[in-house]
């Protein structure tokens, strides 16, 4: 009787922990593949999500919810993504590799606009393809409703900064041609840098061609009773105006028929809804600090919770006129240097701004580099009054100018000397990336130049198109 007792409860416990292993591993993460081919693009051809034949590229892939629910998917939680590499092609690093995911009702992709996709889950970073897998981990995953079509939008792209010579091959992944509908958008170029914010939509490659892929998917079950709401993150928690951030929500309950509800708040009292109820992230621009928060519900049961409230900070909008005088600190309408006085104004300004460099109060050693400053307009102009002061920089061959203006418009420059103390690189006054409206008034030295367009690089053929 004993010996039947034990070997009982043996039995008992070991079925037990069959059921829960496999229950475990009902719910536990599974990779979903889209495409099975064998082979893929050639090593200056596209499609291709691992693309280095080009500095630069923005492209989307759009994936139906037919095609997902075919390959046994349905509504959970989307933590990474997998491209198999076939050859390596000589292909390098690619930089500023980013990877972006959301959802739309469109069928089809369209070759003069992009999906506006927000959700950015992986980069930027410089990443070296490999042969085999090349398993791409989110930052935090990507909840999927089940019904939407998911656009998947990878970009990259050389930063400015990086005058080295940053293409190469593009390495061959398998991809499946044919489709009833587009299901690619690929847009390539060199020279001009990060093209995750591209607005150029020419395209290059069939878009009837996709690139197979690995989605790494992990099922959600449908909610029940009060659903947890998690906590709400912000990143950055500092931004200047109109510069994008992302809020995340960590802990929250993950199942089917969760709805989000985001709200906006100046003053972490009165509430307003945003636009969005399907996704656990927000991203969002802002024209002065506010708050956030989110209210998640579960629609089964009709129960809602409410998220902790963050925020996001933002410098207040300035103008007026200034002085920049290095005899003084910087403070009280003064700026010690230029690089000071642009820091001031960078975040944002809402009308016109002077600066009026003390007369005798140079030499200033720097270097100036100038991007886009929300808010500067032709009425809202930034103006440096020199007073015939010297700024000077000894520059490199990665950074010969002294000032750069770097897709900035309406600055403009009275009177300032501009003198570049290298060796053997220098540039006065560089304007790159569409830099326009911008005045200048100034004394180069003889031997400093004026320079304008994207930095120079060597041309290569273009073969297989």
């Amino acid at each position: 009787m004993r010996n039947c007792t034990v070997h009982y409860l043996y039995k008992t416990t070991l079925l037990t922990g069959i059921l829960l292993m496999m229950v475990c591993r009902l719910w536990a993460q599974t990779d979903i593949s889209i495409g099975q081919s064998t082979s893929g693009n050639t090593s200056t051809g596209y499609p291709c999500p691992l693309q280095d034949y080009y500095e630069g590229t923005r492209t989307q892939y759009l994936y139906r919810a037919s095609e997902l629910h075919a390959a046994g998917m349905n509504a959970g939680v989307i933590s990474g993504l997998k491209y198999k590499v076939l050859n390596l092609n000589g292909v390098d690093t690619i930089e500023q590799y980013t990877i972006k995911i959301g959802t739309t009702a469109d069928t089809s992709l369209s070759s003069t606009e992009w999906v506006t996709i927000t959700n950015q889950v992986y980069g930027p970073i410089s990443y070296l393809p490999q042969t085999g897998a090349n398993v791409l981990p989110f930052t935090s995953g990507f909840f999927w409703n089940g019904t939407d079509n998911i656009v998947v939008e990878i970009c990259n792209g050389a930063p400015d900064s990086d005058t080295r010579t940053t293409y190469t091959n593009n390495p061959e992944v398998p991809y499946t041609t044919g489709l009833s509908f587009n299901g690619s958008h690929t847009y390539r170029t060199d020279g001009q840098n990060y093209l995750c914010g591209t607005t150029s939509t020419s395209n290059t490659g069939t878009m009837t061609t996709r690139p197979d892929v690995i989605f790494s998917w992990t099922p959600a079950v449908a909610c029940t009773g009060t659903p947890t709401a998690g906590t709400a993150t912000a990143n950055p928690a500092a931004v200047c105006m109109n510069e994008p951030f992302t809020i995340t929500l960590s802990g929250t309950t993950i199942a089917s028929g969760i709805k989000y509800q985001w709200q906006k708040s100046t003053d972490n009292n009165t509430w307003t809804n945003i636009p969005n109820d399907t996704t656990n992230r927000l991203t969002a621009t802002q024209p002065a600090t506010s708050y956030y928060r989110c209210n998640v519900t579960c629609v089964t049961s009709g129960s809602t919770v409410t998220s902790n409230a963050v925020t996001v900070s933002s410098p207040v909008a300035v103008s007026g006129t200034f002085t920049i005088n290095k005899a003084q600190p910087t403070g009280g309408g003064n700026f010690a240097s230029f690089n000071d006085a642009y820091n001031w104004i960078k975040c944002g300004i809402n009308n016109a701004v002077v600066f009026n460099v003390a007369p005798g109060s140079g030499p200033y050693n720097e270097q100036l580099l100038i991007t886009p400053v929300p808010g500067a307009s032709a009425t809202n102009t930034i103006t440096f009054n020199g007073n015939g002061n010297t700024i000077t920089y000894a520059g490199t061959s990665s950074a010969p100018a002294v000032i750069r203006l770097s897709d900035a418009d309406y600055f403009t420059f009275n009177n300032l000397v501009i003198q570049t103390i290298g060796t053997s690189n220098g540039w006065g006054v560089h304007l790159t990336n569409d830099a326009d409206y911008n005045i200048g008034r100034w004394r180069p030295r003889r031997r400093d130049r004026w320079r304008r367009g994207r930095r120079r690089r060597r041309r290569r053929p273009r073969a297989g198109r």
